[in-house]
């Protein structure tokens, strides 16, 4: 685990984010990620279910997120998250297979108030996979981690025309800048 951070947003509501790097020379495939607040002593409060990220190649990292709004009962002092990474399938990198090819999942991204996929975030290596999420981790301006979520994505990034795609972002901390979001579409068979 490279990074991480969270912040409350709203009453209620947490964004937690991440990012997972990958040092070995082997590629991680399906690697499980599970989210956890913590309280001042340790304690977890909240357990989010296991996120899946595709594909981290060696010397990538990847971006992932989560983000919960609980219950009012339920809500005490957050001091911390924890991210641990579960389950992966280590696999040789074969070149000539588009799951292992390097393409441009990781991108900063603004345009306003709404988040959108970066015109230059290349996808033509990942042809004829499907993308059903996106990650997004939030930073701050110093260039912190400071929360995240995964939102649904049902675009045309996988197709190579995804230019302009706006992602329905809900959880952005009040204290990220916008313009450091790193966003990752995971894309899979």
């Amino acid at each position: 685990m490279a990074e991480r951070g969270f912040a409350r947003v709203g009453r209620s509501s947490f964004s937690l984010g991440a990012i997972v790097s990958n040092s070995s020379s082997r590629a991680a495939y399906r690697t499980t990620v599970l989210f956890r607040l913590l309280d001042s002593a340790g304690a977890v409060i909240f357990a989010f279910d296991e996120r899946t990220l595709p594909m981290v190649l060696p010397g990538a990292r990847l971006p992932a997120g989560v983000a919960i709004d609980l219950p009012p009962d339920r809500v005490v002092p957050v001091a911390g998250v924890s991210v641990e990474l579960g389950g992966t399938h280590w696999v040789d990198v074969e070149p000539d297979n588009r799951l292992f090819r390097r393409y441009d999942t990781l991108a900063e991204a603004s345009d306003g108030g709404q988040l959108r996929l970066p015109a230059d975030m290349g996808s033509q290596p990942c042809a004829g996979l499907s993308a059903s999420a996106a990650a997004l981790v939030y930073r701050d301006a110093s260039g912190s981690v400071v929360g995240g979520e995964e939102v649904a994505y049902t675009g045309s990034y996988c197709a190579g025309s995804h230019f302009g795609d706006v992602l329905n972002a809900l959880y952005v901390p009040l204290e990220a800048d916008r313009a450091r979001t790193l966003i990752a579409v995971y894309c899979d068979t």
